[in-house]
């Protein structure tokens, strides 16, 4: 069985929220697929640049940041930092990773999960013009819906682009899990759900990874 990488991502959050006292969720958006990471010793603040983050139900607080602005958080703010699916839509990858490493604290940990910008997925959403992601998705992603649908720029999709971004990466995996793009069909998903099993590992359309802020001496 080949590994699920929105498994692996949630059961790293959940651990890695057990023993932090602060958490910022980047990109959380309305928290419709979201994991709940708070427990009752942390604090789980959300930031987007969407107002819909203000009715995440699964925050403890909420702030709508502008785009490309500085994030609202004094320097070392925050011992973990989840970003599930929103790297893809980053413009200025030098600027946002800036201000993710700035936020966070002397050993605290950057873990998200986010498309391989050569997996099929990534392919084919490259190809489609950003104007036209919400017509192609209602056709191969029924029931997402249009105010869910960003542009996407691939520009933080890679084992190098994030290692120029973050530096070195504590734990790195690119994997394919279920397939969420069948067109409805049952027949499609399990086409497309075998050939994950048999991509090779370059081409597969997810990439989780952790980096970790040395500790000061």
């Amino acid at each position: 069985m080949a590994p699920d990488p929105d498994r692996i991502y949630e059961a790293a959050a959940l651990e890695l929220a057990a023993t932090a006292s602060r958490v910022l969720d980047f990109g959380a958006g309305r928290g419709l697929h979201g994991i709940d990471l708070r427990t009752p010793h942390n604090t789980v603040v959300g930031c987007d640049v969407d107002s819909a983050v203000l009715a995440n139900p699964l925050l403890h607080r909420a702030e709508v940041v502008a785009l490309g602005a500085p994030l609202p958080y004094d320097d070392g703010s925050f011992d973990l930092i989840v970003c599930r699916y929103v790297l893809e839509h980053v413009e200025c990858p030098e600027t946002v990773s800036a201000e993710l490493r700035r936020i966070l604290a002397p050993g605290g940990t950057i873990l998200a999960i986010t498309p391989n910008k050569y997996g099929y997925v990534a392919v084919a959403a490259s190809i489609v013009p950003n104007p036209l992601h919400v017509a192609v998705l209602k056709l191969v992603q029924p029931g997402k819906l249009a105010e869910d649908t960003f542009p996407t720029r691939y520009r933080m999709n890679t084992r190098r682009d994030l290692e120029r971004a973050f530096g070195a990466l504590s734990y790195f995996l690119r994997a394919s899990g279920p397939s969420a793009y069948h067109f409805g069909i049952d027949a499609v998903a399990k086409a497309f759900n075998l050939l994950h099993r048999i991509l090779p590992e370059p081409l597969h359309t997810q990439i989780v990874f952790r980096y970790t802020r040395p500790a000061q001496s």
